[in-house]
């Protein structure tokens, strides 16, 4: 968070950056660093080096989601919300730290095919649910699309 911070430092100096993606772009950049020396005593380190400094979900998050998140489409939350039980405000944290405005998941299997807990959690969220907004390109499958308030 480090690096973050000092990011936020220099735009409120007055320096044109966007801070959420050269933060994503410097994540990745490390992740990838890794990845090519995986199962050496130097990669062991430099993920340990990166989990401290980002924290292990915002870096898992980059991670699985790089991609989406640098072209500005809608994250595919499936997975992450397979087994949850809500939506918590360090998921919407998360989203803020990327600058990822829009995610979806499939209704018959995230919260574990129990949509009820999603609109529980969305009660003290800054989130707009649209139920009957899906992916049209995939059909078959009932994706549910959420926006974050563009306030956020």
């Amino acid at each position: 968070m480090k690096l973050y911070e000092a990011l936020r430092t220099l735009k409120n100096e007055g320096y044109d950056i966007d801070d959420r993606k050269n933060l994503v772009d410097i994540i990745k950049a490390k992740i990838d660093e890794y990845e090519s020396k995986r199962n050496t005593p130097d990669g062991d380190d430099m993920w340990d080096v990166l989990v401290e400094e980002y924290g292990n979900e915002l870096v898992n998050f980059v991670a699985e989601n790089y991609d989406e998140i640098k072209s500005g489409d809608i994250l595919d939350m499936t997975g992450y919300f397979r087994d949850a039980d809500g939506i918590y405000p360090e998921f919407i944290q998360l989203m803020k730290q990327v600058g990822a405005k829009k995610f979806m998941f499939d209704t018959r299997v995230a919260f574990k095919g129990k949509a009820s807990y999603l609109f529980q959690a969305l009660t003290d969220t800054k989130v707009n649910f649209d139920p009957y907004k899906y992916i049209d390109e995939v059909p078959n499958v009932n994706y549910a699309v959420l926006e974050l308030d563009k306030y956020i």
